[in-house]
């Protein structure tokens, strides 16, 4: 019988948590935190045509349901967005934002 490793059995809730993470299925709880941020800083008519689907390696990306809004945000008023969410979070955290159109 082989002995248990040193450190003993991982939890499986434990375990299930950082495949999840791994494979991009669950936010880190630093994504969770920007991603949050976004929705109470972007304010109900941003919210109503952009999605904020992901943060990674100070990256957020935001799919956009409008190409006047999309336009919008790539030439006027992204850096400002970016600027706030930081002002907000309390750190440079989101160094990007990447605004992608709806595949839709």
């Amino acid at each position: 019988m082989t002995p248990p490793p040193a450190e003993g059995p991982a939890r499986i809730d434990a375990a299930l948590d950082a495949l999840l993470r791994e494979v991009g299925i669950r936010a880190s709880p630093t994504e969770e935190r920007v991603l949050s941020a976004y929705r109470e800083v972007a304010g109900e008519a941003l919210l109503r045509v952009t999605d904020p689907t992901r943060f990674q390696r100070g990256e957020m990306q935001v799919v956009v349901h409008s190409a006047a809004q999309l336009q919008e945000l790539l030439n006027f008023t992204g850096e400002d967005l970016r600027r706030r969410l930081n002002e907000h979070l309390g750190s440079e955290l989101v160094q990007r934002m990447s605004f992608r159109p709806h595949a839709g």
